[in-house]
């Protein structure tokens, strides 16, 4: 089975963006040469023969310019990690969506999430900050939510609420009088 290009180069963006270090095995470097040569642009110090791939991060990661292209290029599915990455970058960076539409849905919970990021048409500018705060957004995990789906979605939350209490209190029920019918059987 041939390995995935996108599984391979998500793992050494995370090791990136970690500052960590990764060895991969049993992945093909041909296959992913637009994510290694963005990945030492960076800073990253890479090593590779045939079948693996080393990386090691650096302290700070530097400025990066990405084009999304067809395979051979860099992949488009990559593009999500790498932003999440360039907002760790030391600088300004660019990013140029040239293969879908609308792939730069993520950036305004990016921004949220405290980093610098501005988007015309198809490309996205990066200034790196030195951190990302966590945030968690409902509607974003679920997918864009209407109104209506998601009030419908609040009332069934409620709903499950009410529902585990009732269990709950009725197990509770179960158990007090499970104790008062062996007190009696049982005498204990």
């Amino acid at each position: 089975i041939m390995p995935d290009r996108i599984e391979t180069g998500t793992f050494l963006c995370a090791a990136a963006i970690t500052g960590g270090k990764i060895k991969l095995n049993n992945v093909v470097p041909q296959h992913v040469t637009p994510v290694i040569h963005k990945l030492q642009e960076a800073g990253c110090k890479i090593d590779y023969d045939n079948n693996h791939i080393t990386l090691e991060a650096p302290k700070k990661l530097k400025a990066i310019e990405i084009k999304t292209l067809p395979y051979p290029g860099f992949p488009t599915d990559l593009q999500q990690p790498f932003m999440a990455l360039a907002t760790q970058c030391n600088g300004k960076s660019i990013i140029e969506e040239t293969i879908y539409e609308n792939r730069f849905m993520h950036i305004p919970h990016l921004n949220k999430m405290g980093a610098n990021i501005t988007a015309q048409g198809k490309t996205a500018f990066f200034e790196g900050v030195e951190e990302l705060i966590a945030y968690t957004n409902l509607e974003y995990e679920l997918g864009v939510l209407t109104t209506d789906e998601y009030n419908t979605y609040k009332k069934l939350k409620d709903l499950i609420e009410v529902l585990y209490n009732l269990c709950n209190t009725i197990k509770l029920i179960f158990i007090y009088n499970l104790k008062i019918y062996f007190r009696l059987v049982f005498e204990v």
